[in-house]
């Protein structure tokens, strides 16, 4: 919803946290994250004799909740994916507000949707707020990228933005862009992987003669030419 002196300033703001050098940084926070997964899948197996049905779609959300918050929020990555919880209930809660919107004023009575709705945004700014504060009260912080969204806060443009509003919905951005479309994706690639079992085995040959059945590191992902394609798509 950005435009203008703000869009720009926000631009450069964020943009030096995906230049390559920081990306790399972040693989091992990914294989940490995907090694929990894996052990909490194997564990559901185990318990159930070897063979059950997972739903996959809440642990991948959780899976991509965890590398944003460690990300995003550094040591408070744990309030981070308690911001993002509340987010997607917000997100639901919205959702089924919706209907309603065309008619002028509804968003203002007090239904049980709209006092949940705006519940989980007091939550959400109290909790950022929270985040915020221990970040400044660091002698030396993480150069995360809440540290970048704060730091940016010092210099917004004239009349376009609290310090407040500028860093709770930068931290709704990031949730918005990278927690759910990532978490969507990636059940979605699972499930055509599952439709074409074919393609699967192809996959997982490709990346077990580039990985040797070690945890991959940056340059290993460059090899996997299979893989690529699979999630571009």
């Amino acid at each position: 919803m950005s435009s203008g002196e703000l869009w720009t300033h926000e631009k450069k703001m964020l943009q030096q946290e995906f230049f390559m050098h920081k990306v790399k940084a972040m693989v091992n926070i990914i294989i940490g994250s995907a090694n929990t997964l894996s052990e909490a899948w194997n564990k559901i197996l185990q318990n159930e004799g070897g063979k059950t049905e997972i739903m996959v779609q809440s642990h991948l959300r959780n899976f991509s909740a965890n590398i944003i918050s460690r990300v995003c929020f550094g040591d408070s990555y744990r309030k981070g994916e308690e911001v993002f919880s509340n987010l997607s209930q917000l997100q639901t809660a919205i959702s089924k507000a919706s209907f309603f919107t065309s008619i002028p004023g509804t968003r203002y009575l007090p239904t049980k949707t709209n006092r949940e709705i705006h519940r989980l945004n007091q939550e959400i700014c109290s909790l950022i707020q929270n985040i915020v504060q221990e970040h400044k009260q660091q002698d030396s912080p993480n150069r995360d990228i809440l540290y970048s969204i704060i730091e940016g806060s010092a210099s917004i443009p004239e009349q376009t933005a609290s310090v407040e509003e500028f860093i709770i919905d930068n931290c709704k951005t990031i949730y918005f862009a990278a927690f759910e479309t990532t978490a969507v994706a990636t059940t979605w690639c699972l499930l055509l992987l599952a439709v074409h079992p074919e393609w699967q085995d192809r996959v997982r040959k490709e990346i077990l003669d580039v990985t040797c059945g070690t945890a991959p590191d940056f340059d290993m992902l460059r090899h996997l030419k299979m893989v690529n394609p699979i999630l571009v798509l």
